[in-house]
């Protein structure tokens, strides 16, 4: 049962993005509007975070800066024996690419690092639903190879403890992504105490 209704959602244009966003996995390779993406990071950045710190860090690829960033992923492929032309494929499905990461501030007292992660997660949920505000599709993609070295490398993040986690996809939704249904709501994941 989804939870959310069309009248909640049609009153308040908040509840809609939050309640229509949903991952994209084939994208139209128009350019996105570079001001869409700087509005979709200054919300990002606008995320909860405790102490303050603002650990969160991005890179973003457009056009042809992307094959530098798909030849990372490829490097990185090849090196624990995998298909480098697969990945590096993955990496070229949007006309844009935000890496985002976590830079933690373990300097200051009472930090802890993962909460450090926590706030980039949801700077990360916080650009995705900007980007869906303004008619773009994004999709979060991790693994082992998102935080490779060759990855971070490319970057320019060589921080001890500074680690990659995600890789944003950006775009438009293509005419052939296929549109899942989200008909869901929290009563199945949740328990009431009163």
């Amino acid at each position: 049962m989804n939870d959310v209704s069309p009248a909640a959602a049609n009153r308040d244009p908040a509840i809609r993005v939050i309640a229509e966003r949903r991952s994209v996995y084939a994208f139209s390779q128009a350019p996105v509007d570079e001001s869409d993406i700087r509005l979709a990071l200054d919300m990002a950045v606008r995320a909860p975070n405790h102490r303050l710190t603002r650990p969160w860090r991005f890179a973003v690829f457009l056009g042809a800066a992307r094959h530098r960033l798909a030849d990372a992923f490829a490097a990185a492929a090849a090196a624990r024996q995998l298909d480098p032309e697969r990945t590096r494929s993955k990496q070229l499905i949007a006309p844009a690419v935000v890496c985002a990461g976590v830079s933690p501030r373990l300097d200051r007292p009472k930090v802890v690092e993962e909460e450090e992660a926590h706030a980039v997660a949801a700077a990360i949920q916080n650009m995705m639903l900007a980007l869906h505000a303004r008619g773009l599709g994004s999709l979060w993609t991790t693994g082992a190879l998102c935080d490779a070295p060759e990855v971070k490398e490319v970057l320019g993040w060589k921080g001890v403890r500074e680690r990659v986690l995600g890789v944003i996809h950006v775009g438009r939704a293509a005419p052939t992504d296929r549109l899942p249904s989200r008909q869901l709501g929290h009563t199945e994941f949740t328990a009431w105490y009163r």
